[in-house]
């Protein structure tokens, strides 16, 4: 493989050592025992093993295709004259699609693809005998699956089963319109989407799961799909979001002057490519026509690009997809009267002082996600769902931390702030709720670590047998109580270093170079430079494309700066920039030669100074 791939036989001979002197030694009771060596090169877990094994994949990749070119094997296709695969890789699992047909084995077995833990999976063989020739011939074993009495999920089915999953499904659905020339989006547009694109295409009649899981989740794919202006010519009007105007990102305001299938380059200079303001002003709103104004056009004539308008960078991530996909269902469902009183819960329960692992657990209590006997029993881990410390009754949330005798009895004691409480609770969040709304934060502190310490106690009973009593209970949490707050109020100390200030200077270019300092930044919400920011100098110097709303700027760039061999960008600090700071702070736009205005001739002299 390394011969055909083209490395050198001095590179192959040194990969062959690394290869054939790895050695073992078991440690056993910290003495490591006698050396070995293995007789099947590296194991799994070295530094070498993955790379060789790309190569190998490489090779059986190489081998496949070879004998497709050679007819001795075809592979499968979704749909008539579509794209054929005749094999799929997978870490270290390599999935091959063949016909049913004893010659097709033959051509896979001679091109060595097959071996003995091989198994193959074929719902068109039906024959037993036939499976038992290929298994004999081929040491292969056949899995031989009949249709007959399969049956599909039904949607709710569907439905339940990817319930709060729409962020990862979006995610693939981003990716096929972001990646048309992946494997998988050119099958998809091959079997459903032929002459269209993912944004227009439908169930159909008879879809796989796959592709009924992806249109469940267009609408979330299209609440944050947005068009970023590069030529405008394709983006419509008022058909398209296109507009950095948060929620909708379209056109609100009717349509009195163009046709309605206008697109955006109508509205753009051809020569000087910028806005016709005029035009802008005279159809749309203030706002809008403010909003369009602000947005940059592509000098070099970029085309049109589809960004995700809920990220800052225009990058789709699963965290706005989530949040956006929360929305639309709430949306849907509506508000009560008395809004969202869950953000108080939450908010509160942050705030305590408690350690992480007590607001972990209380989060898990709330969320109702415990491992209690009820849920397990549910779901069928256990047979008894009855509570492990009393036996009386089910074990639920409210039971196991509030209504339990042995729970009772610790709650009753002295130093309890909930002693006289009653136990008409329906569920662990009402009985929280209650608890914030009517206990002081040092109460609640002390309340939050009883809990922890219930939970604590339940499953030393259930796991180790050992049971702690009520008053040894509660006199803990108490101590655990004020040692947080203790901790949490003890000043931290300082031990940040003091950083040595390096001052920073102009520093004239060398021989044979022209060096040229400019001040700008990039400001999202009026879409122009004006400040020496970092983030600029970065994103010019990134090799991945800038999707973000003002992305074009930055790309024009990159390709005024690639085109001329021997440019760079780089970062300074204000301190070495002073006179690029000062001139951008000047009210009108000129440019000065040998003479520059006074404003800025002191940063040039001290600079200069500093040489």
């Amino acid at each position: 493989m390394l011969s055909q791939l083209g490395f050198s036989d001095k590179w192959r001979k040194l990969i062959m050592v690394c290869v054939e002197s790895v050695s073992y030694s078991v440690v056993v009771n910290g003495t490591p025992g006698v050396v070995f060596r293995p007789t099947r090169g590296l194991r799994q877990g070295d530094p070498l093993s993955p790379y060789l094994f790309l190569l190998c994949a490489e090779g059986l990749s190489s081998l496949l295709k070879d004998a497709e070119v050679k007819g001795l094997i075809k592979g499968v296709a979704v749909t008539r004259g579509g794209k054929r695969i005749n094999h799929l890789l997978f870490v270290d699992d390599c999935v091959m699609f063949c016909r049913s047909k004893l010659e097709e084995w033959k051509g896979s077995h001679d091109q060595k693809c097959f071996a003995s833990h091989t198994s193959i999976h074929n719902e068109c063989i039906q024959d037993a005998e036939y499976a038992s020739q290929i298994n004999r011939v081929y040491d292969c074993q056949i899995l031989v699956e009949s249709q007959k009495g399969r049956k599909g999920h039904s949607l709710e089915e569907l439905e339940q089963t990817w319930n709060n999953k729409g962020a990862l499904l979006a995610k693939q659905g981003w990716r096929i319109i972001q990646e048309p020339a992946s494997l998988v989006a050119q099958v998809f547009k091959e079997k459903y989407f032929k002459s269209g694109n993912l944004m227009e295409a439908r169930v159909g009649y008879c879809p796989s799961q796959i592709w009924r899981s992806l249109m469940s989740v267009m609408d979330l794919i299209k609440t944050g799909l947005v068009w970023r202006v590069g030529n405008g010519r394709s983006i419509k009007i008022w058909k398209d979001k296109w507009v950095p105007i948060p929620s909708t990102f379209q056109i609100q305001t009717p349509n009195k002057i163009l046709d309605c299938n206008a697109t955006v380059s109508e509205l753009i200079e051809d020569g000087s490519k910028t806005w016709k303001q005029e035009l802008v002003q005279a159809i749309f709103s203030q706002e809008e026509a403010k909003s369009i104004c602000s947005i940059p056009i592509s000098v070099k004539g970029m085309g049109d690009k589809t960004i995700w308008g809920l990220s800052e960078k225009g990058i789709f991530t699963v965290k706005s997809a989530y949040h956006a996909d929360l929305g639309i269902k709430n949306q849907n469902m509506g508000e009560t009267s008395s809004g969202d009183q869950s953000k108080g819960l939450w908010g509160r329960l942050c705030r305590l002082t408690s350690s992480g692992k007590v607001k972990l657990f209380l989060w898990k209590a709330l969320n109702g996600i415990l491992p209690m006997r009820s849920i397990l029993f549910k779901r069928r881990v256990i047979d008894n769902s009855t509570c492990p410390m009393c036996s009386r009754e089910e074990e639920t949330d409210i039971y196991v931390l509030w209504d339990c005798p042995a729970i009772v009895d610790v709650w009753g004691e002295d130093c309890s702030p909930v002693r006289k409480w009653g136990r008409n609770f329906g569920d662990f969040t009402t009985l929280w709720s209650e608890l914030q709304s009517k206990l002081e934060e040092g109460k609640l502190h002390i309340v939050a670590e009883v809990l922890y310490g219930l939970w604590r106690r339940r499953n030393a009973m259930v796991f180790e047998g050992k049971f702690k009593g009520p008053c040894v209970l509660i006199q803990q949490a108490v101590k655990d109580a004020e040692a947080a707050t203790l901790a949490h109020e003890k000043p931290r100390e300082n031990q940040t270093r003091p950083v040595e200030v390096v001052r920073t200077v102009w520093k004239p270019p060398s021989q044979d170079y022209l060096k040229v300092n400019v001040d700008a930044e990039v400001d999202s919400k009026r879409g122009k430079l004006e400040g020496d920011e970092k983030v600029v100098v970065e994103a010019i110097n990134s090799r991945s494309f800038n999707s973000s709303w003002d992305g074009q700027v930055i790309e024009d760039i990159k390709a005024a700066v690639h085109a001329q061999p021997g440019w760079s960008v780089a970062f300074v600090r204000r301190e070495g920039n002073s006179a690029a700071h000062v001139a951008l702070s000047l009210d009108t736009e000129g440019v000065w030669v040998e003479e520059v205005p006074s404003e800025v001739l002191p940063a040039i002299v001290s600079g200069l100074t500093t040489v």
